[in-house]
C-alpha cells in the first residue's frame, strides 16, 4: 500500500467520527460481473459542537471534480467506473455548513495512513488497488472483468485479458489458459479463437497439435484417405481406391478390389492406390471387409454397385457403428437387405461389433433371403427402436440364422399388441437362434386377453417358425451358457411358433473348430484331424483325406498342402496315407506322386 501525506492544517478540534464514505466496494468474485476494487476510506468529523448537517464535499482527482452531499456513498466516478487509486483532494464546499473538524484517511483494511485535523481540506494519496485475479483482466486501473471466450489471463495482477495465440483457443469465459487445437484442426483470429476449425481438407492430415495454418497439412499416401480435419489417414474402404491426397473413389459398377486381409490390415494400402486395382468380380464367393457404416450399408443395399452377391461373406471390423443420415434418406432402418443370403459377421466372436441406433430407428430390415440362409454372427444390436421389431424386422419368407449375438435395450413402440417384438419381429419364414442373448428389450403393448405384460419384448413370431437352440452353432464345440427366460409371443392364429427352449444363451465354451480340427458330433468337441487328413475351413464336422499319391505323417493338417507327394521310387494307392510304400526290387519310379503300384516300372 502507498502511504499518504496531509497538508494545510489550520485549526485543531478534537475529532468526532461522523461518516464513512467508501470510494469503492470490495472486489467482487471474478467469475462474472465487473468488480469494484478496495481503495481507501475517508472519515470526517463534525465541528466542536458535534453538529454536522450534511454539507457538500468536493472530491477531485486529475482535474475531474465531483460534488456530493453527505451521507451519500461515493463508489463511482463521473465516467461510471469505481473511484480509482491515486492523488486526491477533499474540500468542504459551501460556506453555509459547519467546518470539517478532521480528515482521517484509511486504507481498505481499516488502518490509518494519514490524518488532518482542524482543516477544511486534505490532500492524500489513495492505496494501491487490488490486482485482477486469474481468468480476469483490468479494463481501467480499478475495474476488472472476467475474460470473455477467446481470451485468457494466467497471472494475478494488472493488465488486460490476452487473446489466444494462433493454434490455440478458449471456448469459455474466465479462462486461465488456452488449449491447443487437436491435430488436423486450428484456431485463428477469424474465428475469435473460440473454437478450432477443420484445417486439413479431405485426403489430408496433420499430426501436429496447435497448428496455426494449413502449412502443417500433408497429403495421404496413395491407397489411403481421410475426412476433413483428420490427424491421420486410413486405408480406403472395400472396393474403393485413392491415388493420394484425395477422397477415396468407388470402383466402377461390377468391379471390386480383392482384399484378402481387409482394408487397413498389413500393407493392403497398395491394393487401393489405383483404379487398376479394381478387377472384374471373380466367380464363386467373395469375402468383403468393412470398417464403417457406409461400407456396411453398401454391402447390403440392393441399389449399391458394391453390394455383396449371394453366397458372399462380409466381415465387420470391431467398433461402434451408429446411423449417419444421408440427404433425402427416409429409411426406417440403419441397414437393409433384400433377397440376400450369405454371411454377415463380426471379425471376432466377442460382440465387438455394436450396431447402435441410439433409440432413433430400427437397426436392420430383412426382406427375404433368396434361396439360401442369411447368417448373422457376433453382432450386438443396441438401442434399436421402431413400432415393431426394434432390433430386426424379418419378412417375406426369409431363412435366417443368428449366432453368438446380443440384443439389448431394443424396443417396439407400437400400442398394437400384434406389432410387438422389441428385439426381433419375424413376419414369415424360418429363424434359428444359436447362443443369442437378450437384455432389457421391451414390447409396447399387451395381449388383450392376458394379464401378462410386455409380450414379445424379445421375440414376436407372427407367421414364422422360430427355434431357440440350446447348443452351440453348427461347427462349434463346447456348450453355451444358459441365461434368463425370454419374453416371446407367437401369434398362433397366424401360424407363428417359438419352439426349443425359451431362454437366453451366451457364448459359454462354444468354440469354432478351426482348420486342422473337426467337430466331433458325439462329444461336441473340436478334435484334431488324424495323420493323413486335414480340414482347410473352419467349422467342419469331418476331415478330408490326403489323396492317393500323397501322405501326411503328422496330425492337425490345416490345408491340402500338408499332404506331400510320394517321392520318386514310392507310391500310395489309398487316400489318407501316413507314409508311402517303396517300389519293389527291380522296379523304379522316376516321378513323384505315384498313386498306383503299377506306376512302378521294371
Amino acid at each position: 500500500k502507498k502511504t499518504t501525506e496531509t497538508f494545510s492544517t489550520h485549526r485543531k478540534i478534537a475529532p468526532t467520527p461522523l461518516l464513512i464514505l467508501f470510494f469503492s466496494l470490495a472486489l467482487l468474485s471474478r467469475t462474472g460481473l465487473a468488480g469494484q476494487l478496495n481503495c481507501f476510506t475517508i472519515v470526517t468529523s463534525s465541528n466542536a459542537t458535534g453538529q454536522f448537517d450534511g454539507g457538500p464535499v468536493t472530491i477531485t482527482k486529475m482535474e475531474v471534480t465531483q460534488t456530493l452531499i453527505f451521507p451519500l456513498i461515493i463508489d463511482r466516478d463521473p465516467s461510471g467506473f469505481c473511484i480509482s487509486c491515486g492523488i486526491y483532494s477533499a474540500q468542504q464546499a459551501g460556506s453555509n455548513y459547519p467546518e470539517v473538524a478532521s480528515w482521517l484517511i484509511r486504507d481498505a483494511d481499516g488502518s490509518t495512513v494519514a490524518e488532518a485535523s482542524g482543516t477544511d481540506s486534505a490532500t492524500f494519496l489513495g492505496g494501491i488497488c487490488a490486482s485482477c485475479g486469474l481468468g480476469s483482466g483490468s479494463v481501467s486501473d480499478t475495474l476488472c472483468e472476467t475474460c470473455p471466450a477467446g481470451k485468457y489471463s494466467d497471472i494475478n495482477g494488472e493488465g488486460p485479458c490476452l487473446s489466444s495465440e494462433p493454434g490455440r483457443y478458449s471456448g469459455f469465459t474466465g479462462a486461465t489458459s488456452c488449449s491447443a487445437c487437436e491435430a488436423g484442426k486450428r484456431a485463428s483470429a477469424s474465428t475469435a479463437a473460440l473454437s478450432c476449425v477443420d484445417e486439413c481438407g479431405a485426403g489430408k492430415y496433420s499430426g501436429t497439435a496447435g497448428a496455426a495454418s494449413s502449412d502443417v497439412c500433408f497429403s495421404c499416401e496413395a491407397g489411403k484417405s481421410s475426412p476433413q480435419g483428420s490427424a491421420s489417414c486410413a486405408v480406403c474402404g472395400a472396393s474403393h481406391y485413392s491415388t493420394g491426397g484425395s477422397e477415396c473413389t468407388g470402383c466402377p459398377a461390377g468391379k471390386l478390389i480383392s482384399d484378402p486381409d481387409g482394408p487397413g490390415a498389413g500393407t493392403s494400402a497398395d491394393l487401393h492406390d489405383s483404379i487398376y486395382d479394381c478387377i472384374e468380380r471373380p466367380t464363386g464367393s467373395v469375402t468383403w471387409y468393412v470398417s464403417n457404416i457406409d461400407d456396411l450399408r453398401n454391402k447390403l443395399s440392393s441399389n449399391s454397385p458394391w453390394k455383396m452377391s449371394n453366397g458372399d461373406k462380409t466381415v465387420i471390423a470391431g467398433g461402434v457403428y451408429t446411423y449417419i443420415a444421408i440427404v433425402g434418406d427416409t429409411s426406417t432402418s440403419m441397414i437393409s437387405s433384400h433377397s440376400l443370403y450369405g454371411h454377415i459377421q463380426c471379425a471376432t466372436d466377442d460382440l465387438a461389433c455394436q450396431l447402435d441406433a441410439e433409440g432413433s430407428k430400427r437397426i436392420m430390415h430383412v426382406s427375404g433371403s433368396g434361396l439360401e440362409t442369411l447368417r448373422l454372427r457376433g453382432l450386438h444390436f443396441y438401442r434399436g427402436s421402431y413400432s415393431y421389431g426394434g432390433g430386426i424386422y424379418i419378412l417375406t419368407g426369409a431363412v435366417m440364422t443368428i449366432e453368438l449375438s446380443l440384443f439389448s435395450e431394443c424396443q417396439a413402440t407400437s400400442t398394437d399388441w400384434q406389432s410387438g417384438g422389441g428385439a426381433i419381429y419375424i413376419q414369415s419364414g424360418t429363424l434359428n437362434l444359436f447362443t443369442v442373448s437378450f437384455s432389457s428389450n421391451t414390447g409396447a403393448a399387451d395381449h388383450p386377453n392376458s394379464d401378462e405384460s410386455n409380450l414379445g419384448g424379445d421375440i414376436y413370431s407372427q407367421a414364422a417358425a422360430v427355434t431357440i437352440h440350446s447348443s452351440c452353432p453348427d461347427g462349434e464345440g463346447g456348450a453355451p451358457l444358459e441365461g434368463d427366460a425370454l419374453s416371446v409371443f407367437s401369434y398362433v392364429f397366424g401360424g407363428g411358433s417359438v419352439t426349443g427352449t425359451t431362454n437366453s444363451f451366451s457364448k459359454g465354451t462354444c468354440t469354432l473348430c478351426t482348420p486342422g480340427k473337426f467337430l466331433n458330433l458325439a462329444t461336441q468337441s473340436c478334435d484334431v484331424c488324424p495323420n493323413g487328413e486335414y480340414t482347410d475351413y473352419e467349422g467342419l464336422t469331418a476331415c478330408s483325406s490326403c489323396p492317393a499319391g500323397s501322405f501326411d505323417s503328422s496330425s492337425g493338417g490345416s490345408t491340402s498342402a500338408n499332404c506331400a507327394l510320394c517321392a520318386p521310387g514310392k507310391f500310395a494307392e489309398d487316400p489318407g496315407r501316413t507314409s508311402c510304400e517303396a517300389c519293389g526290387i527291380g522296379k523304379y519310379r522316376a516321378q513323384a506322386g505315384a498313386a498306383l503300384r503299377s506306376d512302378c516300372l521294371s
